[in-house]
């Protein structure tokens, strides 16, 4: 086995590893929910687990392969930024955009990280519509953020893809809200 294969392995590992503790996560809460009596929870558990699954879903459909890993594999490298997902409008084949989408992707959600300014778990909602135009939604909400750091950071990958500044964008002291759309191609 060539080292390329047993990195890919490893990699392989790692990412069930993570996913089934997220399910073991889900599953003690609900678990706990039970025997509580906090059926009104239980049922909005289940909702939001049926609604990940849904939205994973989605994404993989999309046929841009390299952005699935890397979204839906996010969680598990990062240790103080996280995502969730959302998947809106029919299915596109997007194979041929996804290199360019991951890129655009790990811009956005590096400046986030890099403009973190405590240790605390922040999230971030990263959305993919595909109608009425393809676009990627990116909407963070709370105090965890340096405003001024994140935008300079986008303003500086910015010149590395132009397309991240002609969607709208709200930045301020409480949110962090842009949408980018994606290059005709």
């Amino acid at each position: 086995m060539d080292n390329r294969s047993l990195d890919e392995n490893k990699q392989t590992v790692e990412i069930i590893r993570y996913i089934r503790h997220e399910w073991l996560n889900q599953a003690q809460l609900l678990k706990s929910n039970l025997a509580l009596g906090r059926l009104e929870d239980v049922d909005r558990l289940i909702d939001d687990m049926v609604m990940k699954a849904r939205n994973e879903g989605r994404l993989t459909n999309l046929n841009a392969v390299k952005l699935a890993a890397f979204l839906l594999t996010y969680n598990s490298r990062s240790d103080s930024l996280r995502i969730d997902l959302d998947v809106t409008g029919p299915v596109h084949d997007l194979s041929h955009l996804d290199n360019w989408l991951v890129k655009v992707v790990s811009h956005v959600l590096e400046c986030y990280r890099k403009a973190l300014s405590y240790d605390e778990e922040e999230r971030v909602l990263v959305s993919i519509q595909t109608e009425p135009a393809l676009a990627v939604e990116f909407d963070w909400q709370g105090q965890g953020v340096s405003i001024d750091t994140f935008s300079h950071l986008l303003d500086a990958a910015a010149k590395r893809e132009p397309l991240l500044l002609e969607g709208e964008r709200v930045i301020r002291a409480d949110e962090i809200w842009l949408t980018v759309p994606c290059k005709k191609e």
